[in-house]
């Protein structure tokens, strides 16, 4: 049996508001961003750890979800989900200059 409490490992509880998706895609890609860039914090951040925490656990990255979780809030803090991004966005575009431009220019607005 895995027993998991989130306020141990600093997660908390929220009403569905507090994760409910943004009006516009723009605002969600902003909202993620600003995730991943280590930049806001609440429910929606911790549903990002819980989720990419229960990923590494079931994945067996890590032996227990909570382990999974100080891991995600660990890539999360050091930069490299944002890198990870940034490696994403060049795979994905033909012109890899043109894709990078356009994620450098979302970041910019979005990471003030």
């Amino acid at each position: 049996d895995i027993e998991f409490k989130p306020d141990s490992v600093g997660l908390h509880k929220s009403p569905p508001a507090g994760i409910a998706a943004n009006e516009s895609l723009k605002e969600s890609a902003a909202h993620l961003i600003r995730i991943i860039a280590g930049e806001e914090n609440g429910a929606a951040k911790d549903i990002v750890l819980l989720n990419s925490g229960l990923l590494f656990f079931v994945g067996d990255v890590v032996p227990t979800i909570e382990d999974g979780v100080e891991l995600a809030r660990e890539i999360i803090e050091r930069g490299k989900a944002l890198e990870k991004l940034r490696q994403w966005v060049a795979c994905q575009n033909r012109e890899r200059e043109n894709g990078n431009l356009i994620l450098n220019n979302i970041l910019k607005s979005t990471l003030q």
